[in-house]
């Protein structure tokens, strides 16, 4: 969360994944996760998660 405030600050996000002792990549992923749904995007994912099939049987 540290991380993520730090962000909308207006911090860089190397000096804000540095303070949440993460790497750059992993913020940015926990960035798109938390603009869509918010808090609830960061929690873990129960269930199915697998894609959905594109094509089926029919």
């Amino acid at each position: 969360m540290l991380a993520l405030a730090m962000v909308f600050d207006g911090a860089s996000r190397t000096d804000a994944a540095k303070a949440g002792g993460m790497d750059r990549q992993t913020l940015r992923d926990w960035v798109h996760r938390y603009n869509e749904p918010g808090l609830a995007g960061l929690s873990d994912k129960t269930g199915n998660v697998e894609p959905k099939p594109l094509l089926s049987p029919e």
